[in-house]
């Protein structure tokens, strides 16, 4: 899979991907090589760029903001780098930072979560995370995916215990007004759970839609 392909998929799965880097020119050449079409390059060039000289210019409570507009960072000192995560942090973001060396480490610090990349150095390593054990930029897009799925199911399951805790206070409401016996043969139980809990869970199971993060 190229570096096009895999940032298409981050963005679908509700993940905005942002390039901190040295010279701006560079990271466009390493961009194109990496299969990112030309025209997406020239886009990132022409609107989503911004270095440290054009970050000084604006207020630093503004950097949050602004860095929403930008996909690629260049030229960013390392002390930069980590107030602009702080600050991304602040504006309601979840940023999770990928680094190796001490010029990560303001980043990994301010990150909400801080990955390191095989051989980085011991400083990274100890404020990580998470630590990779392979060169693979998959591997958070699956592990994001994973993380995704469980929550989904467990928000499942309190939305089914939810139903059942309303069906029970419906009932019990409903004997109470009609002054009637509550329900206790085994016909009526199973009528009330078909209600209260099988449909429910096959409506989760079909229609439930995953819920992205914010990013």
């Amino acid at each position: 899979m190229d570096t096009g392909d895999l940032i298409r998929q981050y963005r679908e799965a509700g993940v905005s991907v942002k390039a901190f880097g040295g010279n701006v020119d560079t990271v466009l050449s390493l961009l194109r090589a990496g299969g990112i079409p030309a025209e997406e390059v020239k886009e990132i060039e022409g609107q989503g760029t911004i270095t440290g000289a054009d970050l000084e210019k604006i207020p630093k409570e503004d950097w949050g903001e602004a860095s929403h507009g930008h996909v690629l960072f260049g030229d960013l000192t390392p002390t930069q780098a980590g107030d602009l995560i702080k600050a991304m942090k602040e504006n309601g973001s979840d940023v999770t930072v990928v680094g190796d060396g001490t010029h990560d480490l303001p980043a990994l610090v301010n990150a909400t979560l801080a990955v390191a990349q095989p051989a980085s150095t011991q400083a990274a390593i100890a404020l990580a995370d998470m630590v990779l054990t392979e060169s693979d930029p998959g591997i958070l897009l699956r592990l994001l995916t994973k993380g995704q799925n469980v929550i989904n199911r467990l928000l499942d399951v309190m939305k089914l215990n939810l139903t059942l805790v309303l069906a029970t206070g419906v009932l019990i409401l409903l004997v109470r007004v009609f002054s009637v016996g509550f329900p206790h043969l085994s016909s009526q139980g199973s009528l009330i759970s078909l209600l209260s809990a099988t449909i429910p869970s096959i409506y989760l199971g079909f229609f439930g839609k995953p819920q992205k993060p914010k990013t």
